[in-house]
């Protein structure tokens, strides 16, 4: 009887053990294909931006019943597609176990992101835009010159169009130094009195031009500058950019350099049409060109007279 009882025990305790194994390596089985699925789910992401997908997009992890698994692939899903600049939404689980997300297709317009990331884009070439017009102001004679921003760090299209100006000054010769870029409040009840530091700064590096990062600063410093009595441009030449409403009227008028708004809002839209009719295979990225508006707000520093054109190069 006690040689039974023995055996009885033994045959528990294993099978006990053979339960405990079989528990430990069923849940390191579950933990293996959910942390599976979840590199699926991250790639899957990764996938729908590359390839620029849209609409209803469904994601079959094959099988994946459990709740828990369910729910942490979801949510890391959802965390993965946070980074896309595109909106994407996590819908769920269907009741077929499949996971449902919708991406909204979208034509950036003057967007630039510099993370290697391929997008829908129409803009402008801000950077040769600028380019062009230091070139013409170099031709002019100018060769201290101040450029004026809203930001302590330029970024996105004020950063193309600061490099285009770089280019030109370091294409003649003539080395660009931080000590010319003067920064200006976007908040417009402060901007009287950094209009008036911009002065004492042109007067103490000695520029005779002023090129800003857009018609709306320039024409406000026009105004500004006229109010205090400095002439324009016989004391100090004023450049914009954008050649918006504002540039034609002020007077004298501004030279800048103007974009094709109208253009620029039809070709953003017949790109989106592309996506939604299916023909744009690939994101596309459009770069609409620019042209010099030659007003009268430079001064030609080769003959010390004022230029009184209104003609485009």
């Amino acid at each position: 009887m006690k040689i039974w009882t023995k055996r009885i025990l033994l045959f528990l305790i294993c099978m006990g053990v053979a339960g405990c194994l079989a528990v430990v390596w069923l849940s390191a089985y579950v933990k293996s294909e959910t942390a599976a699925r979840i590199l699926s789910a991250e790639e899957a992401a990764k996938q729908m931006r590359l390839r620029n997908l849209s609409g209803i997009i469904i994601i079959d992890f094959i099988d994946m019943a459990d709740t828990a698994a369910q729910k942490e692939v979801t949510q890391r899903l959802k965390k993965a597609v946070a980074k896309d600049r595109i909106k994407t939404v996590v819908v769920g689980m269907t009741e077929l176990g499949l996971m449902q997300v919708t991406r909204k297709p979208i034509v950036f317009v003057d967007c630039y992101f510099d993370q290697g990331e391929r997008y829908n884009n129409v803009g402008l070439d801000d950077e040769g835009g600028m380019r062009q017009m230091t070139e013409h102001l170099l031709k002019l004679g100018h060769r201290n010159m101040l450029f004026v921003g809203d930001q302590p760090v330029l970024w996105g299209v004020d950063a193309r169009r600061l490099r285009g100006h770089q280019q030109a000054m370091e294409a003649a010769g003539l080395a660009w130094q931080e000590t010319h870029y003067f920064c200006v409040s976007k908040d417009r009840k402060r901007r009287g009195e950094d209009y008036q530091r911009m002065l004492e700064y042109v007067r103490m590096l000695g520029c005779t031009v002023c090129l800003f990062i857009s018609d709306y600063y320039a024409v406000e410093a026009i105004d500004f500058l006229l109010d205090q009595g400095v002439r324009v441009p016989e004391d100090i030449s004023i450049t914009g950019f954008d050649d918006n409403i504002l540039s034609r009227v002020i007077r004298p008028r501004l030279t800048t350099v103007h974009q094709n708004v109208t253009r620029k809002a039809q070709t953003a839209l017949h790109a989106l049409f592309d996506i939604l009719d299916k023909t744009a295979k690939e994101p596309v990225s459009l770069v609409l060109p620019t042209r010099i508006i030659r007003g009268s707000s430079v001064k030609d520093m080769r003959l010390n007279r004022t230029i009184h054109t209104n003609l485009t190069e």
